[in-house]
């Protein structure tokens, strides 16, 4: 399903490195609008984010230590839910086929 650039309103956003006024984006409802056009300020985030992608594993991890305990808090929580979901449902299973078994003996 292709989306159409007239109907969807694509091109009526204002073009990157033209000049933008607050108000443009405001009209447009694009959040944070004052940033935006912060060129300093856009040009600091660019920076950093570049930085961040160019991080090494380790050194991603030595620089945001709370962010790696918080991603594997929650990884290890999803998994101990899944897999005591599971146990439950093959426990269950095994029961049903253990009490068969054992009134068919």
């Amino acid at each position: 399903m292709s989306v159409d650039p007239e109907k969807s309103g694509i091109h009526d956003a204002p073009r990157q490195g033209s000049h933008v006024d607050v108000e443009e984006l405001k009209a447009h409802n694009v959040m944070h609008s004052e940033v935006l056009v912060d060129k300093d300020l856009m040009a600091t985030a660019y920076e950093g984010e570049n930085r961040e992608h160019e991080m090494g594993v380790w050194e991603a991890a030595k620089s945001h230590p709370m962010a790696c305990f918080w991603a594997f808090t929650m990884s290890f929580t999803i998994v101990w839910f899944a897999t005591s979901y599971l146990w439950k449902y093959l426990f269950a299973v095994f029961r049903t086929a253990a009490g068969m078994l054992r009134r068919q003996s």
